[in-house]
């Protein structure tokens, strides 16, 4: 009568790295009885690595040898035959490809919808002088959207492959926004001109005035005179019938108001005025 012998692998199969399995022989008769110890097994395999060629039970009957992979994806079948041919078993161990997560890759960010939120166009067309080409911008609220793809590499060949679809990401930045425009802006109205200043400067003396500064008319001859507004010659007769006005040193001379009148003699009587004085 022969020998039965059983095997079991654990763990059942393994990655084709290198990895190691333990292979259990338990032998028994042909009844199913223990053998006991003793009893010498000669251990081969089609692929991979044997921890030991030959072993022997143990009182259980039984006895174990490690198996390690080739780095080829595949299996391989081991057998166990007693040395005394009376009996084998045989087992076949898959050698599997292994993965493991790798880096995942991205998308570039893009936007999808449109701009929102904004703050307004500046500078304003009206701040501008009108027909002056420049360029305004505003700032608004952009929503973008990127992907994520997970990846796992064999590490058996080198084989990269997705994990599942796309993951996407949101965020949402803050985005500046620029036009050109044209200016419409109204000159600016120039400010009025500076109002003249008017006064007399005299003296009374036995209820006459005495021109000191201002225009004097001279009534006998229709003849206006201005006095001590500015270098020598100024002060002289500015000719018949003539009330200015009188330019200079920045500013123009004007008639003002009556302030009296003088009398000079029997043959000559003024009337005095006011000399009025503005800005240029």
């Amino acid at each position: 009568m022969g020998l039965k012998v059983e095997l079991v692998a654990n763990p059942a199969s393994i990655a084709a790295t290198g990895e190691v399995t333990t292979i259990t022989a338990t032998v028994t008769d042909y009844f199913g009885g223990n053998v006991g110890a003793g009893t010498n097994l000669a251990w081969s395999t089609t692929s991979g690595t044997l921890g030991a060629s030959q072993t022997a039970t143990d009182v259980n009957g039984q006895t174990s040898v490690t198996l390690r992979s080739s780095n080829v994806i595949g299996g391989a079948t081991v057998t166990a035959a007693t040395v005394t041919n009376e009996g084998q078993g045989s087992l076949y161990v898959p050698f599997t490809d292994a993965w493991a997560a790798i880096a995942p890759i991205y998308t570039g960010w893009a936007n999808y919808d449109s701009p929102y939120s904004c703050s307004g166009w500046t500078p304003d067309p009206s701040t501008v002088p009108a027909g002056s080409a420049f360029t305004h911008s505003q700032n608004c609220y952009q929503n973008q959207i990127a992907y994520r793809q997970d990846r796992q590499q064999s590490l058996v060949t080198g084989q990269i492959v997705n994990v599942g679809g796309p993951v996407p990401a949101y965020q949402t930045i803050l985005i500046t926004q620029q036009q050109a425009a044209i200016g419409t802006q109204a000159p600016a109205t120039p400010p009025p001109p500076a109002a003249a200043t008017c006064e007399w400067v005299g003296q009374k003396n036995n209820n006459d005035m005495y021109s000191r500064k201002g225009w004097t008319y001279l009534t006998n001859n229709n003849t206006w005179l201005l006095y001590d507004v500015g270098p020598t010659g100024v002060g002289a007769s500015a000719g018949k019938n003539w009330r200015g006005p009188v330019d200079y040193n920045g500013y123009r001379y004007t008639v003002g108001a009556k302030a009296g009148t003088m009398t000079a003699g029997r043959n000559f009587e003024y009337d005095l005025y006011q000399m009025c004085k503005a800005p240029l």
